[in-house]
């Protein structure tokens, strides 16, 4: 419970959380309560998405996980899933830093559901106050498909989410043309403070877009352009200061 986490401090930790999510009694802990203790540095190591559907909440409580290799896939219905998560349905991912993060799909037969933090995101979900520094998706092994589900934070997001107070500080590299969302791909819910800092090359098939399919809201989305902070609905400047005020009192 809120009052009452577990508590997570240490890569071992992580490791037994995720054995715990992923085992035969996944459903005596995946809608539990967990809280980073400290911030967890993870020196590169690989690991693969966290298999089956976390409904739990995942508190950073401001904390980083850090220098995180992810380029093994979680098969889920014929989809390689790549992600922190595979799939977080009612669950929460929240108030978490990650840094150098690289995901890095191998090639496969199968399509891809991909995002930082989790190829799909389900029910009444929140994925919220989380900063994204210096990281990658390496997408090079990947061509394009109609069924493939791209993005930089979450691949997909359902209507009854919540997804606000986002910085994705990103590189894609990709050999192949792909639609790749830079924030999420397919968006169904509203956002609000979005701010991106992406590198990326020409072959995205729209450099622009922070969500390929979305019919929701979008508020208070902003980007750097190489020398400032831009609001993305009338173009006007804004410091990294004023921006970064904005999104401590969005909390």
């Amino acid at each position: 419970t809120l009052d009452n986490p577990y508590i997570i401090k240490s890569g071992a930790e992580f490791a037994y959380f995720k054995k715990l999510i992923e085992g035969e009694n996944a459903n005596l802990y995946n809608d539990k309560y967990y809280k980073l203790g400290s911030s967890i540095n993870f020196d590169s190591h690989e690991i693969e998405a966290i298999a089956g559907v976390f409904s739990g909440v995942f508190d950073g409580d401001g904390y980083t996980l850090k220098n995180i290799k992810i380029i093994n896939t979680s098969v889920i219905d014929n989809y390689n899933y790549y992600g922190i998560f595979s799939i977080v349905e009612n669950g929460e991912f929240i108030n978490t830093n990650l840094n150098n993060i690289v995901v890095s799909p191998s090639s496969s037969t199968l399509n891809y559901r991909l995002g930082t933090i989790a190829g799909d995101v389900k029910g009444k979900s929140n994925i919220s106050n989380i900063s994204i520094t210096t990281s990658i998706i390496d997408l090079r092994n990947i061509t394009e498909s109609t069924d493939n589900i791209l993005a930089g934070v979450v691949g997909s997001i359902s209507k009854e989410s919540k997804f606000f107070n986002i910085y994705a500080n990103l590189e894609f590299t990709t050999n192949n043309i792909l639609s790749v969302g830079k924030i999420g791909h397919t968006v169904n819910c509203d956002t609000d403070y979005i701010v991106t800092n992406i590198n990326s090359n020409s072959l995205f098939n729209d450099t622009s877009s922070n969500y390929i399919s979305s019919d929701s809201k979008h508020t208070n989305q902003y980007s750097y352009d190489g020398a400032n902070y831009i609001n993305n609905s009338n173009n006007n400047m804004i410091s990294a200061t004023d921006l970064l005020y904005l999104l401590n009192n969005n909390l």
